[in-house]
């Protein structure tokens, strides 16, 4: 009982301890507004999951097409209220710069939200936008305070409801509907990286798991030997099932030209390394986790260009119907999957010169997992960039059974040489553990959805370990980025995220940019590599001859995203 709760320490406790926001060092400025961002989260990630405790209702169908539940838009028009009131409120005391785009963002918002086609109404949202904007003027001198919020979500509810109490009428709700959804459309590109980053979770849990149920066998096995070897005798039974069921249901993974391309990317990520860091591989989840940030935040990019054309048909329209049509057809020929293959390229490269400029500073941390990461980018945007003249594909099925393979011939070469001890013993089994076990990653969060009958927890889950274990940059503030801006922004950004989650679980038509569809993505471009990572890590364990002594050391604790001693080898 004392291993589970140890392991269970390791791999959730101390990630979230370490890496969660800490209250106690928040402004008092800020704490009024964090209980309501916390109720709002709440609330939005309930919405989500709203099938559990609420099914059926009367849907509301707008012009474009989309409905909702009728209970659903006050609620969804209440969080938009409080992320812009989050939003404002953060940045009244930034640098100039970010102040002025997120202001002008905000205002064309929150403008579209409070369209209507009374003049009374126009009028209300009006001049709630004015005194908005004198306040972010006027507050800009100040220092913070808690009253900041408060008259903030004032003037923002004023905007998003003051409509419907002035003219309660169904054209203004309509409007305001469509402006919530435009917002929404506009605002989504915005959570990519969250979401994408979500992506990483189940697969940051299981590496993580496998290692620290690797080093608590070492202890076990010293007074059961026979757990040892029974141990190793269930995870090869499992592989080889494995292995037989995916040929046998002929998945794109268990193709043989994906064995092909992920057999070259495992050679090609050996030989680089070995040429250029001439080391061992590290294995450091925490590293990767905070890198990570910057990686999703590019992939935002082609997809803000996408979104930005198509979303300024609405300035088309303003100038002629037809334009518009015509318009419309030219967005309609953009090749989508084309802009963000070349986008991922580009991010590729630019890895390939991090991982260089890490390697001659020293940085091992990191290196090979950015290695792979970047091949994975480069040599997964092939096909598309090559008109499909080129095919094949990368899968961690196949990567694992490669590593597998690779592991028990190491492991036998050294029980032929007798250099065999309790190390090499621990990398084959860390190597056989993720191999195993990395295929049911996504079962951590099936139970729930199983027990709950809702997929939307699938999305909620990473989504909320990503929030958890991503928000130590709450910790400190700078000149041009105070703490209590960055709390603010950080519960805005948060509730973003859950709030469009929600939107898309209500909503009868997803939006270009689906969660899950993002969550896989960063699942296989951010998980993966960390995943190889930690096979390199086993595999160059069993490869390094023993001394004679490693049997009677203890085992180095493997790096995860739980401790924070970092070894590096």
């Amino acid at each position: 009982m004392n291993i589970i709760v140890d392991i269970a320490r390791q791999v959730l406790w101390l990630p979230i301890r370490q890496g969660s926001p800490d209250p106690r060092q928040w402004p008092t400025a800020v704490r009024l507004a964090m209980v309501l961002a916390a109720a709002a989260i709440v609330v939005g990630a309930t919405t989500a999951i709203s099938d559990i405790w609420l099914p059926g209702g009367r849907l509301i169908a707008m012009s474009n097409g989309t409905l909702l539940p009728d209970w659903s838009i006050p609620v969804l028009l209440w969080l938009a209220a409080v992320i812009w009131a989050l939003a404002i409120t953060g940045i009244l005391h930034v640098h100039w710069l970010p102040k002025t785009v997120l202001t002008l963002f905000a205002v064309m918002s929150l403008a579209m939200m409070g369209l209507s086609p009374y003049p009374v109404s126009l009028a209300v949202t009006l001049l709630a936008l004015v005194a908005l904007i004198v306040v972010i003027v006027v507050r800009s001198f100040f220092k913070q305070h808690w009253l900041e919020f408060p008259i903030v979500l004032m003037l923002v509810s004023a905007v998003v409801f003051g409509p419907d109490l002035v003219a309660p009428l169904r054209a203004g709700e309509e409007l305001r509907l469509l402006g919530l959804s435009g917002m929404l459309s506009a605002t989504q590109v915005l959570t990519v990286p969250i979401l994408i980053g979500a992506g990483l979770a189940y697969a940051q849990i299981s590496v993580t798991l496998v290692q620290a149920v690797v080093q608590r066998s070492y202890r076990i096995s010293r007074r059961i030997p026979a757990l040892w070897y029974a141990l190793f005798a269930v995870l090869i039974a499992v592989i080889v099932v494995q292995s037989i069921e995916g040929v046998r249901g002929g998945s794109d993974a268990w193709q043989p030209s994906t064995f092909v391309w992920s057999l070259g990317l495992v050679l090609i990520a050996a030989t680089v390394y070995a040429l250029v860091c001439r080391r061992r591989p590290v294995l450091d989840v925490e590293s990767w986790s905070a890198l990570t940030v910057p990686i999703t935040a590019w992939m935002m990019v082609p997809m803000i260009v996408i979104v930005a054309v198509i979303q300024s048909s609405a300035v088309v329209l303003l100038f002629s119907v037809s334009a518009t049509q015509q318009f419309l057809g030219v967005a309609g020929d953009i090749p989508v999957n084309l802009v963000q293959q070349v986008g991922r390229g580009l991010l590729g490269v630019a890895l390939l010169v991090l991982f260089v400029r890490r390697s001659r500073r020293g940085e091992h941390n990191t290196t090979f997992v950015v290695l792979v990461a970047a091949l994975f980018l480069v040599l997964g945007a092939v096909p598309s960039l090559s008109g499909r003249r080129v095919s094949g594909g990368l899968s961690p099925e196949a990567i694992g059974l490669i590593a597998a393979v690779a592991g028990l011939a190491l492991f036998a070469w050294q029980l032929i040489r007798r250099r065999a001890e309790r190390n090499q013993g621990l990398g084959l089994l860390l190597v056989l553990g993720l191999v195993a076990l990395y295929p049911f990653r996504q079962a951590l969060g099936e139970p729930m959805e199983v027990i709950s009958g809702v997929a939307t927890l699938g999305l909620l889950l990473p989504l909320l370990w990503r929030i958890l274990t991503e928000g130590e940059w709450t910790r400190a503030g700078s000149r041009v980025f105070p703490l209590g801006s960055r709390v603010l922004l950080y519960a805005a950004y948060t509730l973003l995220a859950v709030t469009l989650v929600a939107y898309n679980a209500l909503a009868s038509t997803s939006s270009m940019l689906d969660p899950n569809t993002l969550q896989e993505l960063g699942d296989f471009l951010l998980g993966t590599p960390l995943f190889v990572t930690a096979l390199a890590f086993g595999l160059t364990q069993i490869a390094t001859s023993g001394t004679g002594t490693a049997a009677r050391q203890p085992v180095p604790t493997p790096v995860g995203s739980a401790p924070q001693v970092r070894q590096k080898v």
